[in-house]
């Protein structure tokens, strides 16, 4: 995750450029903002690259491709370990408690924690952050394929960091349908649970809200492309991208 990602937000309104299918490979800041305001919609968000940004941590290769079966986001491989963090931008409503981030991601082949081949996916991560009054709300998961005893998921913690969920699982080559359920509470973010393909695992884990100082209120959905240790590339595509609120 990232705690660089406000700054990236701060600029997202000012990068500007062409756009169906969007590239990012400046070795310096690896960044490139949406080049359209904040949605007031928050459904099917996937439908136009350019309203999505990109954001990666080490120097890495990635796109964004509007098809005809979704957005292809693509990690175009880099240095290793490097990843990419691909967001939307939203407006929410003030003063709503609730979050719902639905999505279809189609997930390419790979090998499990490196048996018999490297896996060309590291870990993928979901996640749904919501600025308001200069603190931030994130509720995140990590599909983990490599480095835990097997695959599963995780938790973010912006203090602890990863944290496991005890549940475990592959993501199979194909289609899955993912939801995270949060509040917000006067504790921070509370994940009340997240389902893979109908099979929903209670949670109900809050972890701390963090300053966000300058931020404007704003809300953001994104995916997460981590590379493996060579830095090899591999895309996802999403679909029905849906963020509800109450």
């Amino acid at each position: 995750m990232y705690s660089t990602l406000a700054a990236a937000l701060a600029l997202a309104t000012a990068l500007t450029g062409p756009l169906a299918s969007i590239v990012g490979s400046d070795p310096v800041s690896c960044h490139r903002g949406a080049s359209t305001a904040p949605a007031s919609v928050t459904i099917d968000l996937e439908r136009s690259a350019p309203d999505w940004g990109g954001y990666c941590e080490r120097f890495s290769q990635w796109t964004m491709t509007d098809t005809a079966d979704g957005l292809v986001l693509e990690y175009g491989g880099g240095e290793p370990y490097s990843n990419v963090h691909f967001y939307r931008n939203v407006s929410l409503p003030s003063g709503a408690r609730n979050v719902v981030f639905s999505f279809d991601v189609l997930v390419p082949s790979t090998t499990y924690n490196n048996v018999g081949a490297p896996s060309t996916i590291q870990a993928l991560e979901f996640t749904v952050s919501r600025w308001e009054s200069g603190r931030r709300h994130e509720w995140a998961i990590q599909w983990v394929n490599v480095g835990a005893s097997q695959p599963g998921y995780r938790i973010w913690n912006p203090e602890l960091g990863w944290v496991d969920s005890g549940v475990t699982g592959i993501l199979a080559p194909g289609w899955h349908r993912i939801e995270l359920v949060g509040q917000v509470t006067s504790g921070g973010a509370r994940l009340r649970s997240f389902s893979v393909d109908g099979s929903s695992s209670r949670i109900n884990l809050t972890v701390p809200a963090v300053d966000a100082p300058g931020v404007a209120d704003i809300g953001a959905v994104a995916v997460q492309l981590d590379g493996n240790f060579e830095g090899a590339p591999y895309a996802v595509t999403v679909r029905d991208v849906d963020l509800s609120t109450r």
